[in-house]
């Protein structure tokens, strides 16, 4: 049985299907919260009504990982503890059974909580942690790791099950950050969303084949840093708000946190589609190949422990396993 996707592509042969384009979107801004102490964002998901639950990764070097509790409307900090991740640079963060579960970038671990966040276990996590979620039905995780790949994860061992490339337009698309599930996006049923890193992109995976379906970008939210591309102040935080069908989305290091809702955008050249052509193009797709990394300026850091696990790991970074 074939599964038809939206939209529809162009049938050449009865084997052969155009790769189409994903579903463009306008967005509009609707309001805007502070984000207090502009923290260096790895995860945020809803986490009780009127709540928000963000971690922050351990950058600059010197400061701690953490995972907050933010107050839906104000953004203030409701809540803040480093259990579980004191030792560790923490990523992204999604719900588990009836609490929660927080990855890591270069350790191997991944910290259970309860669901008033007091750690209850730890355990080993199969690669480098970047982007986190659920999927739609609880029976797998989703996982990135800098690579094209999305990692299917055992929801209670997070044993790697499958690794899938995300795809777009018939071309891989490296470096998803990170992730929200949204059950059904827009009509087109469950759909990953993720922010590409060093970009302002954000394209919605469809969860079966990973080919992407759709994508808006967040450039008229935030002004735009001229060190994006090294890492630093890049878009980065997705989360869905199913009463209204808005999203709330934000960055590493950002002034705030924007809630904004979507529009399909079906003109003849999308912008947010013709963006994603652009940064699919060689030239842009040969810069974002290079040695992705969590940390900015990567290269200048100091020869230390971080960068030993980062050089470790580089090989299980390069295949997406």
């Amino acid at each position: 049985m074939i599964r038809l996707l939206f939209p529809v592509c162009l049938l050449i042969s009865s084997r052969i299907l155009v790769q189409c384009a994903p579903q463009g979107f306008r967005v509009t801004k609707l309001r805007e919260m502070a984000h207090e102490e502009k923290p260096f964002t790895q995860g945020l998901e809803l986490f009780a009504p009127g709540q928000l639950v963000e971690t922050s990764g351990s950058y600059p070097f010197g400061t701690s990982s953490f995972i907050r509790v933010l107050d839906l409307v104000t953004g203030r900090v409701l809540n803040q503890t480093t259990a579980g991740v004191e030792n560790y640079f923490v990523e992204g963060i999604t719900r588990s059974g009836d609490g929660w579960l927080a990855t890591t970038y270069l350790d191997g671990k991944a910290a259970k909580y309860d669901r008033q966040l007091n750690k209850v276990a730890e355990l080993d996590f199969p690669t480098e942690g970047w982007g986190f979620s659920r999927s739609h039905d609880d029976s797998k995780f989703f996982a990135t790791n800098g690579s094209a790949f999305v990692l299917e994860l055992d929801p209670e061992t997070l044993a790697l099950q499958r690794a899938i490339p995300a795809r777009c337009l018939g071309k891989d698309i490296p470096g998803l950050n990170e992730l929200e599930m949204v059950d059904n996006f827009f009509g087109l049923g469950p759909t990953l969303l993720g922010n590409v890193y060093r970009t302002r992109l954000v394209i919605g995976l469809d969860t079966v084949n990973f080919e992407c379906n759709s994508v808006f970008h967040l450039d008229d939210l935030e002004r735009v840093e001229a060190d994006e591309g090294s890492g630093f102040h890049v878009a980065n935080g997705i989360t869905y708000l199913p009463d209204s069908g808005n999203l709330l989305v934000t960055g590493k290091n950002w002034d705030s946190i924007y809630e904004i809702s979507l529009a399909k955008d079906d003109g003849a050249s999308s912008e947010a589609v013709s963006k994603l052509r652009s940064w699919l193009s060689p030239g842009f797709l040969q810069v974002s190949r290079k040695t992705l990394s969590q940390i900015p300026d990567y290269q200048g850091l100091p020869s230390n422990s971080v960068l030993a696990k980062a050089k470790r790991h580089r090989s299980l970074h390069a295949s997406g396993v």
